[in-house]
């Protein structure tokens, strides 16, 4: 631009600018901010884009950009999804000087960096064991139950587990005999 002459250099590249231009792109004239505008014929206002502020410097001057913003005269919005910070498959949805993520079910925090834990509480009835996985959980379940959050007591009592008449009680993995009166016994 501006006559400059530019080498690239392994994935970037230089410029060298004529007398008078300055700049990455040789695009900045080295003039005051109110010179420059004169030049463009644009308000001083106007010569920074995006909101960004003109300060002379030196013998030229450059543009101070908004978060957000990139280049001579803040005309670059920098597209804060290009590090990829989102994790587990979230999207990067850019937004002008930062970014959020949309994490996919079972995830959570601002880069979708934490896998939500299911088994908090345990879903898990009659003390089973639970297993977080991604938007989801398994149940261990004890001797005695069954089902998908162990929710089914089977039923331990069988014919003849009591003697004497006792009365079969079931309970959770077991089962407890209710003696008639005279009979003792576990």
């Amino acid at each position: 631009m501006n006559g400059a002459t530019c080498k690239q250099i392994n994935n970037t590249y230089g410029c060298t600018c004529k007398h008078g231009w300055t700049g990455k792109l040789c695009d900045v004239s080295m003039v005051s901010c109110n010179d420059a505008a004169l030049q463009k014929g644009i308000p001083l206002g106007d010569l920074c884009k995006n909101g960004g502020k003109c300060e002379n410097h030196g013998n030229s001057h450059r543009c101070i950009c908004l978060p957000g913003y990139e280049g001579s005269y803040c005309q670059h919005e920098i597209n804060e999804c290009t590090s990829q910070p989102c994790q587990n498959g979230a999207a990067c949805n850019d937004l002008v000087g930062h970014y959020s993520c949309s994490c996919l079910p079972g995830f959570q925090g601002v880069n979708c960096e934490h896998n939500i834990d299911d088994c908090n509480p345990n879903p898990c009835r009659n003390g089973g064991t639970c297993h977080d996985l991604v938007n989801s959980f398994v149940c261990s379940c004890p001797h005695g139950t069954q089902g998908i959050l162990c929710e089914i007591n089977l039923d331990e009592c069988f014919e003849g587990a009591c003697h004497h008449g006792g009365t079969c009680i079931d309970k959770v993995g077991n089962y407890e005999c209710q003696c008639p009166p005279g009979f003792v016994g576990p």
